[in-house]
């Protein structure tokens, strides 16, 4: 007998596999970093060979593609493929050449003759015996001989042989019915049939027929503007083009059409004439247009193409106007640069500039005569003196230039050597100011202007005014010495001053000596004045249109702004703002009530600007700008006849109080304000960009001399309006930021005062601000200095 056996099986522990997480790992991350970058590498190389031009090796070019418009490729005599042709690419013995839809392209050879591809075309291109040949399959071409040095051009249709002499200018179509159409402007052309040759001279035009005979049907032949002209337009609005063509088998009293395009197929015709005369001139705007002339009674003819381009004589930008550059031992590099000349489009002919500096206005000797791609230069060798520059856009030879020569205004520079080291110019703090040296406050900044000549700054704090025993002295590389917030000056007064040393060693003379008050106190009691706002305009609004009365008043007002003295109010012609026409400081009224019978019917521009005075807590604080447009519409008054006069009443004898009289208000005098600096550059909205960068960081600042002012303050704000920037008194109308990295990215505002300053050193009269504000477009590379210094002046 079996024993049962009780049996209890064992517990199941079932194991989960861990959850996956959600997100990506470090391993995840680098596989897609390394997958996007081969993926923006195929396409790198992608574009490199679909935009690559191929040249042959070993063999000499024709010559080179000189310009072009979208779409051109060619096709070697050997190949199957074709490769897309960019400007300056060569053209060689035998080659295809097409254009697209809407593309051009221009051939110059190497002995000097052009020719001009039209949309839609195909030619092949050849070299014999020195003479050089071409084949129209179809489309448009024109050929001009008039610069060239060699023997001319063949050019071959079907069966034809038409001879382009030297000093010929020509346009052929190829027909859809296996004909083409010739037209010569200038020279002589030798057309070679089966049936003989034939001679063309200027003005003569012929239909040709498959064999090559020459129909005599009534046409036009165009002789100005040659094919693919291109011409500038200096001026905004419409330039006259003159049309000029001859005509060819008209029969008695028949007249031209003239008819010019926006497209090539003539579906929008701007403009549409008939004349019996063979010139005609018409006012066009920029663009390009399509053109032709016919017999009223005979074929269209050949269609020309010009182009229109909008441009303007490039803007100098540095060396600004007068700037002048000091050195001591090293030769300073001036680094010259100027504004595109195309004002519209995308001319590829205005690329290349013509760089002239000479020591003399005139420019009959020049130092400097050279041509520049791009917009800027740099150059090391010029001597010390007075110098005068201008650069100007140098046109391809297909380019109607007419009067318009582009050449820029003429500024001029200076270069200067110094026997030994200058003393440095302290920028801030001011003299007298109060530093707070409390514990809970943030670093201060020592600063003064850059030399180009300085190794190092030794920077001495000192107790006495002659600076012995200083109690600070620090050397550093850069302009500026942060003193910071562990720094254990104790409280009282103290003078501090800069003196620079060469890489040669050589010390140059201590720099004016400052004074400061080291204070503790909170934070907000010593931080710079902040400017005021701009203040609310209440009427007349911006856009807004106004009617008055032409003997009553033109009242402006705007919100008050709180802590603000006086305001100044300015009337502007909406023109002209540059010189107001009015002016007043309004002295605690935010109303301006004026006369407007000397102004009458027009478009103004007003602003107001809110000031406070200077006082021991602070320093004189300005404020933001705002301004408005307006229309005035001036009416003659209503002429009202006067009622019938009442009869007199005799009125009841007056009842006279005694009442004590008030002492008149005593209203502070008037405080006049120097005239703001005019011609202020860089002008308001001035954008600074990678292509200034990439070559220097440094800004200069200009302004014109204010009668009665014998200084100026300059300074820097950030776009809330902290002070970066602010010099002292300068007896100078110009201040150069040598380093932009100080100022970060994004907006900023730069405004200058004049001052009247007495021999002591006090304000005896401030001056009028106009701000303006510049931007910094791109991040800005980091300080490679030796010495780390910590956070830059003025962040």
């Amino acid at each position: 007998m079996q024993k049962k056996r009780n049996i209890k099986s064992a517990a199941v522990t079932k194991t989960v596999p861990p959850q996956k997480s959600k997100f990506l790992n470090g391993t995840d991350y680098v596989i897609i970093l390394l997958c996007l970058a081969a993926l923006f590498f195929s396409l790198r190389l992608f574009w490199t060979d679909l935009n690559r031009s191929l040249s042959r090796a070993g063999e000499v070019s024709v010559g080179t593609i000189s310009w072009k418009q979208k779409a051109a490729q060619r096709r070697f005599v050997d190949r199957v493929l074709w490769d897309r042709l960019q400007k300056e690419s060569p053209v060689y013995n035998g080659d295809l050449i097409r254009t697209a839809d809407l593309s051009e392209a221009t051939i110059t050879y190497r002995s000097g003759e052009m020719i001009n591809l039209a949309e839609n075309t195909l030619i092949q291109i050849s070299r014999e015996d020195d003479v050089l040949r071409l084949d129209l399959t179809q489309g448009d071409i024109s050929i001009d001989t008039s610069d060239g040095t060699g023997k001319g051009i063949v050019l071959s249709m079907g069966t034809t042989n038409i001879t382009v002499s030297s000093g010929g200018v020509v346009s052929a179509a190829a027909s859809d019915d296996g004909g083409f159409k010739l037209a010569v402007s200038e020279g002589s052309v030798t057309v070679n049939t089966a049936a003989g040759a034939q001679e063309m001279a200027a003005g003569d035009a012929f239909v040709f027929d498959t064999e090559g005979n020459a129909l005599f049907n009534p046409i036009a032949a165009p002789l100005s503007p040659r094919s693919g002209a291109r011409y500038l337009n200096p001026e905004k609005g419409t330039i006259s083009i003159p049309f000029i063509w001859k005509a060819v088998n008209y029969t008695e009293d028949e007249m031209t059409r003239l008819e010019v395009a926006e497209d090539r197929g003539f579906t929008r015709i701007a403009v549409k004439e008939e004349t019996k005369e063979d010139h005609l001139s018409v006012n066009l705007n920029s663009g390009i247009w399509w053109w032709r002339v016919y017999p009223d009674s005979g074929e269209t003819g050949i269609t020309g193409k010009l182009t229109i381009t909008q441009v303007s004589a490039p803007a100098l930008i540095t060396p600004a106007e007068g700037y002048a550059y000091r050195y001591r031992s090293r030769q300073p590099a001036v680094r010259f640069q100027w504004t595109e000349a195309a004002a519209s489009g995308n001319d590829q002919d205005t690329s290349p500039y013509f760089l002239e500096v000479s020591d003399n206005p005139e420019f009959r000797e020049s130092a400097i005569q050279t041509q520049v791609r791009g917009t800027s230069m740099v150059y090391s060798k010029l001597g010390n003196g007075r110098w005068y520059w201008r650069v100007r856009p140098v046109f391809s030879e297909n380019i109607e230039k007419g009067t318009f020569t582009g050449i820029s205004p003429v500024h001029t520079f200076a270069i200067e050597s110094t026997d030994a080291l200058r003393a440095p110019v302290l920028s801030s703090p001011n003299n007298g100011s109060r530093i707070n040296i409390a514990a809970e406050r943030q670093d201060i900044y020592f600063a003064w202007k850059p030399d180009m000549e300085a190794d190092t700054y030794t920077i001495r704090i000192s107790r006495s005014e002659d600076l012995s025993s200083p109690l600070i002295r620090e050397t550093v590389y850069d302009n500026v010495y942060i003193y910071g917030a562990a720094a254990g000056l104790p409280a009282g007064q103290y003078y501090w001053a800069v003196y620079q040393t060469d890489i040669e060693g050589n010390d140059s003379p201590l720099s004016a000596v400052r004074l400061f008050s080291a204070v503790e106190a909170a934070e907000e009691e010593l931080s710079p004045p902040v400017p005021f706002p701009a203040p609310a305009v209440i009427r007349p609004v911006n856009n807004s249109a106004a009617t008055i009365q032409k003997t009553d008043k033109m009242e402006f007002r705007w919100r008050n702004i709180e802590g603000a003295d006086y305001y100044l109010f300015r009337l502007f012609n909406q023109a002209n703002r540059e010189r107001p026409l009015f002016e007043n400081t309004a002295y605690g009224e935010t109303a301006q009530a004026m006369d407007w019978t000397e102004y009458g019917d027009g478009d103004y521009y007003w602003t107001v600007q809110a000031f406070a005075y200077e006082s021991t807590r602070q320093p004189r604080r300005t404020g933001l700008v705002s301004g408005s447009a307006f229309s005035v519409s001036v009416q003659e008054p209503p002429v009202v006849q006067p009622p019938a006069r009442p009869r007199p009443v005799t009125p009841p004898p007056a009842v006279v109080q005694q009442r004590p009289v008030a002492p008149p208000p005593v209203v502070p005098p008037p405080i006049i304000l120097l005239p703001a600096a005019e011609d202020q550059k860089p002008a308001n909205g001035y954008l600074i960009g990678p292509e200034q960068l990439r070559e220097s960081l440094r800004l200069t600042f200009t302004w014109n001399a204010v009668q009665g002012a014998n200084a100026y303050t300059f300074s820097v704000l950030s776009n809330s309006g902290r002070e970066i920037i602010r010099t002292a008194a300068l007896n100078q109308t110009s201040y150069t930021i040598e380093d932009l990295s100080i100022l970060d990215v994004g907006n900023f505002i730069w405004q200058v005062e004049a001052l009247a300053l007495e021999d002591d050193g006090s304000i005896k009269q401030h001056g009028q601000i106009i701000q303006n504000r510049f931007l910094i477009d791109i991040p800005l590379p980091g300080d490679p200095g030796r010495h780390n210094t910590g956070t830059l002046y003025g962040r």
